[in-house]
């Protein structure tokens, strides 16, 4: 963490946004943090419809948020396509 330029916290399996909020606040209290970027990524979890979700409460603290997007399965005739 002391040689490091930014911070990559994985959500994936994190469905409380209680807990990527905490997950921010821990790892600042780790020592040898010094002020840095803090991003989530690979978060599975949406519910953007909801008051709290985990893109809020990881932006709450000031920390980056990026989803995980699952891509479909290029098939066989997807692949020879281009042919």
């Amino acid at each position: 963490m002391k040689v490091s330029d930014f911070l990559l916290l994985h959500g994936n399996g994190v469905s409380d946004p209680g807990r990527v909020a905490e997950m921010v606040r821990k790892t600042r209290s780790v020592e040898g943090y010094r002020p840095m970027p803090i991003l989530f990524n690979e978060d599975d979890h949406f519910d953007f419809d909801k008051p709290a979700n985990n893109m809020l409460a990881a932006i709450g603290e000031y920390a980056s948020w990026v989803t995980l997007i699952r891509a479909r399965p290029i098939t066989k005739t997807a692949t020879n396509a281009h042919r």
